[in-house]
């Protein structure tokens, strides 16, 4: 999970799939090769309710292994086995795959070689439900530390952009105006900790109208973080990333 204050990303306004790529190439050109061989790809089926508040995630998911691992939610199978399995063994390059979600998997996969080491080392303990309330309340509390930096009084105005149910209910414990959008046609106009779901073609909107914005990682797999960055960039917005797609690199 990373926080980005605004303006700190390329200045020229590129797609932010470009940088990440640009970035592993550029290490794997001076660094270890061996580090862009693809070791293993695996595409798992998920159905998961981590708790009671929370809906059926419902997704695909692909990991995909070079040294390290990496992961990327998919919204589709990555390919068909034959083809993945052709995969295997080749180095990363730009164009390898059509699937944008096992390319990000394997960036995920490059970046964790190279990637800063981070300010702290959590760990998160016991059920489901209790690593999800952890998880909020990390959350909550760096949105916290930036309210500190920026030295605002009031509560802030916050949107989580990919509803997830106890990360809401953590930032309201904290006192902060709270929104939600989502892609899901199944959740959008649904009611979560008391607040309506706002449909995900509304991001970049309510981005620009809030303080911070915690936005999930499958917003690279779907490609709609590009907006969210320039909307941010545009209102001062503070964006908090909370990611199992592409961790090393969020």
């Amino acid at each position: 999970m990373t926080s980005e204050p605004t303006g700190r990303r390329d200045a020229t306004n590129r797609k932010c799939i470009d940088v990440i790529r640009d970035a592993a190439l550029e290490y794997l050109s001076h660094g270890e090769p061996s580090a862009g061989v693809i070791r293993g790809i695996w595409q798992v089926d998920c159905l998961f309710q981590p708790d009671a508040r929370e809906r059926v995630f419902n997704y695909l998911f692909v990991v995909a292994q070079t040294v390290h691992q990496g992961c990327a939610y998919s919204f589709g199978p990555c390919g068909i086995r034959g083809e993945l399995e052709g995969l295997i063994g080749s180095h990363y390059r730009a164009g390898l795959t059509s699937s944008l979600a096992l390319e990000i998997a394997i960036l995920d996969s490059i970046h964790a070689s190279f990637s800063p080491e981070p300010f702290a080392h959590l760990e998160l303990c016991g059920m489901p439900a209790e690593k999800a309330r952890q998880r909020a309340y990390i959350i909550a509390s760096e949105v916290a530390r930036l309210r500190r930096e920026s030295s605002r009084a009031r509560a802030l105005r916050v949107v989580n952009v990919g509803a997830v149910a106890s990360i809401i209910a953590e930032l309201q414990s904290w006192g902060h105006a709270v929104t939600a959008t989502d892609l899901d046609p199944s959740l959008v106009g649904k009611q979560i900790c008391g607040i309506e779901v706002i449909s995900g073609v509304r991001t970049a909107e309510v981005v620009a109208e809030s303080d911070v914005a915690v936005v999930t990682g499958m917003t690279v797999s779907n490609g709609t973080i590009d907006n969210i960055i320039e909307a941010a960039r545009g209102s001062g917005t503070q964006i908090i990333m909370f990611a199992e797609s592409g961790a090393s690199f969020a």
